[in-house]
C-alpha cells in the first residue's frame, strides 16, 4: 500500500512541476501585469485575466495534457508490481482534475478552458498508463 501511495505522490509532484512550467511559458503571451499585482483585489484580477490572450490558455492546456500523460506514466511505472490495473493512473487523473477545479475557483478563467481542463486529465493519464504498460 505504501508503494502505491508513493507512486501517486511522485506522479503528482512530476505532473504539478510540468503544470508550473506550462504556466511559466504561458506568461510570455499576456500583457504586462498591473503594478502591485500582489495587492490586487479579486475584481482587479478578474479584469486582468480578461486581457489574457487565448494562446496563453492554450499553452496551459497543452501543459495540462503533458502533465496528465506524465502522471499516468510515472504512476504506472512505479506501481506496476503492486497494482496491475489502471487504478493509479485514474487516481492521478482525478487528483489533477480536482486541482483544476480548485484553480478555477481561485483564478477567473474562460468557461471553455475550465471544460477542457476537466475533460483532459483522466483520459490522458490513461494514455500514459497504456504507453507505460507496453514499454518494458
Amino acid at each position: 500500500m505504501g508503494r502505491k501511495i508513493l507512486a501517486i505522490v511522485t506522479a503528482m509532484v512530476a505532473a504539478v512541476a510540468v503544470i508550473w512550467i506550462a504556466y511559466m511559458i504561458a506568461t510570455i503571451f499576456p500583457p504586462l501585469p498591473p503594478v502591485n499585482i500582489e495587492y490586487a483585489r479579486r475584481g482587479d484580477m478578474a479584469a486582468y485575466m480578461q486581457t489574457y490572450p487565448t494562446i496563453a490558455f492554450v499553452a496551459v492546456a497543452i501543459g495540462y495534457a503533458i502533465a496528465a500523460f506524465a502522471g499516468g506514466f510515472i504512476a504506472t511505472k512505479m506501481g506496476r508490481r503492486w497494482s496491475q490495473g489502471a487504478t493509479l493512473a485514474i487516481v492521478v487523473g482525478a487528483l489533477l482534475s480536482l486541482g483544476s477545479v480548485a484553480t478555477a475557483t481561485v483564478w477567473p478563467q474562460p468557461i471553455w478552458f475550465v471544460l477542457v481542463s476537466l475533460v483532459i486529465f483522466v483520459p490522458l493519464s490513461l494514455v500514459g498508463f497504456k504507453f507505460a504498460d507496453h514499454i518494458i
